[in-house]
């Protein structure tokens, strides 16, 4: 199987998104506690249409870099489950963040808030779809995995051809 872009290139694409959205609500929550709400609003409304323009272009980059193919052998493999390792324990701080209701948020910050969580939903799909094909790596493959059917001896002796009597 080849692959028209790397797995890595997802990875890295998808780990810099999380930062970028953690530092944002980090970011968020410091300005609200330092300055009052009107200031903030007005340097909200200066911000919002960047943001949403920015992480537009990053759900593109993640989608255009998501792996059609993915073409694992003994050389990579390793590499690639250790970047997909981290990329989890980032997706993990994530968690608290797609928690929020932003519903009890200000107008402008549930505008940025909405592309935000569009985007960690869409890093999630992404890596789970990433997690099963290595779990069909992974798996081991049973009797019942395969689409021959199990014959017993006696039921192919009993299914076997006659030999014709005149070669007896």
């Amino acid at each position: 199987m080849t692959t028209t872009a790397n797995p890595t290139d997802f990875i890295d694409k998808s780990s810099n998104a999380i930062d970028i959205i953690l530092i944002l609500e980090n970011l968020y929550k410091a300005l609200k506690k330092s300055v009052g709400s009107l200031v903030l609003h007005i340097v909200l409304w200066g911000v919002v249409m960047f943001v949403c323009l920015f992480f537009l272009w990053l759900r593109r980059e993640i989608k255009k870099n998501y792996p059609k193919n993915i073409s694992l052998d003994n050389l990579n493999y390793k590499d690639f489950k250790k970047e997909q390792l981290i990329l989890h324990a980032k997706i993990d701080k994530l968690k608290d963040f797609q928690a929020i209701s932003y519903h009890t948020y200000p107008f402008a910050i549930r505008l940025m808030l909405k592309q935000m969580l569009s985007t960690s939903v869409l890093i999630i799909y992404y890596s789970d779809k990433l997690d099963a094909a290595f779990k069909n790596l992974d798996s081991p493959t049973t009797i019942a995995d395969t689409k021959f059917k199990l014959v017993t001896e006696a039921e192919l002796w009993a299914n076997r051809t006659e030999a014709y009597s005149y070669l007896m």
